[in-house]
This record gives C-alpha cells, structure tokens and sequence, in this order.
C-alpha cells in the first residue's frame, strides 16, 4: 500500500542523519554508511552494540563485505 502524500512527509521527517553516535541511545534503527572497509564498520557496530539499546536493529549499506563477517 503506498503512502500518502502527508505520510511520506512524516515518515522523512522521522530520518535524521548523524555524524556522532552518541545521538542514537534512543534509536529503533540504525542505518550505517560508512567507507567499505571491515575493520571500519566492525569497529562501529561493536560500539553502536554497547550504546544502542537491545532491541535496534542495527544494518549496513555493505556491497562488498559479508554481513555474517561484519556481526563476528
């Protein structure tokens, strides 16, 4: 079902982009995009791991790297 016109205005202003973690204590979801490098990405989820709540749902814009390789 497609959204409204006055729906897609709320769902886009509920996007805010960030450049410092700290901002996503509170988050539902967590979308990251950052340089594809492993060690990189690794390094930011295991911090968003430990700021986030249990409950985020942490994803990555990864093309080339593994995803399973990414959570280890």
């Amino acid at each position: 079902m497609p959204l409204l016109d006055n729906q897609t205005e709320e769902v886009l202003a509920r996007i805010r982009p960030v450049v410092q973690v700290d901002g996503l204590r509170e988050v539902q979801l967590v979308i990251e995009a950052i340089p594809e490098q492993p060690a990189l990405k690794q390094a930011l989820f295991e911090k968003l791991g430990r700021l986030c709540h249990p409950s985020t749902i942490l994803a990555s814009n990864t093309s080339s790297i593994s995803i399973t390789r990414l959570a280890a």
